[in-house]
């Protein structure tokens, strides 16, 4: 029972949420924009021992009348330790509310542009989005738990992949404001949170039109087993999109590589970006998140 309370929230959270931003903004890198959302913390009961909480962020013009698609963000392993840390990463540490901002009001400039956002790649987006405006999305942030400090990694994926089906899923489209087609629900993550997007992915793909990774935490081996697995999947429910988004320096490149090779080799339609930067934080709120965005954004059916 859920209780509302290759492309590059007010409630009782409010104050964890303004003080992420906050200090993105003192370091310069919280773009003067306004947001867009309005936030509240759903606490979900189904399975309170793999998860309890979300946050969710919902355009403030989302109604019956305007219905927005569904994107289920998952964090990484530096956020799993605590719920509240966990559900505000995105919105804060990882530029989701900067980034869909700089999308709604191009140019998409960022604070550093000449570090990870090279201005023709800049120029490019902006031309997309004058000839195709940024839709953007309801935006449910769970929080992700360390799977492998579970007796078994492959039950916790299935407890996990359940607690999103039936306890998450639910409470979102609860709202009333949000599509629930597959075309229009897509999860992704980031890390640790990127491999768990793919699995839980791999266990719901009747409820995700679309599944993304940033810089996931894969092992070759790992990496080498997706291609197949994406394969009898697709061959079942039909045609999805996936997104694999690396970063020249980030230390599984080299597996994203061996896992975009190996889509290709089984003909697992795919679009596999490696931008510039590391495997940080700033990465995220310059380009890392931004990307996702609009990947996921064109995906979605307007």
């Amino acid at each position: 029972m859920a209780r509302v309370s290759r492309r590059w929230f007010l409630t009782s959270a409010a104050a964890a949420l303004f003080t992420e931003l906050e200090s993105d903004r003192a370091r310069g890198d919280e773009p003067e924009r306004p947001s867009v959302f309005d936030v509240r913390e759903l606490r979900i009961d189904t399975d309170p021992g793999i998860a309890e909480r979300a946050l969710l962020l919902s355009p403030r013009d989302a109604s019956p009348a305007r219905r927005y698609p569904v994107l289920v963000l998952l964090h990484g392993l530096g956020e799993t330790e605590n719920e509240t840390l966990g559900i505000h990463a995105w919105a804060g540490r990882y530029g989701l509310v900067s980034s869909d901002a700089r999308l709604r009001s191009p140019p998409v400039s960022a604070p550093h542009p000449e570090r990870y956002l090279p201005a023709a790649r800049r120029d490019r987006i902006d031309r997309e989005l004058a000839s195709l405006p940024y839709r953007g999305f309801v935006v449910a942030c769970p929080f992700t738990p360390n799977v492998y400090k579970a007796p078994s990694t492959h039950a916790a994926l299935d407890r996990y992949s359940a607690w999103i089906e039936h306890g998450l899923l639910p409470a979102v489209h609860a709202g009333g404001v949000t599509r629930t087609d597959v075309s229009n629900t897509a999860i992704d993550g980031c890390s640790l949170g990127g491999y768990m997007a793919f699995e839980v992915f791999l266990r719901l793909p009747h409820l995700f039109g679309s599944v993304g990774g940033i810089q996931i935490a894969v092992s070759d081996r790992y990496a080498a087993l997706y291609p197949d697995k994406f394969r009898a999947v697709l061959d079942r429910v039909g045609p999805r999109r996936i997104h694999v988004e690396s970063s020249v320096w980030d230390p599984s490149k080299g597996a994203h590589e061996l896992m975009s090779k190996g889509f290709r080799r089984r003909s697992v339609p795919h679009d596999f970006d490696v931008l510039p930067g590391g495997h940080d934080q700033i990465f995220l709120r310059e380009i890392g998140t931004l990307e996702m965005l609009l990947w996921q954004d064109r995906g979605a059916s307007r």
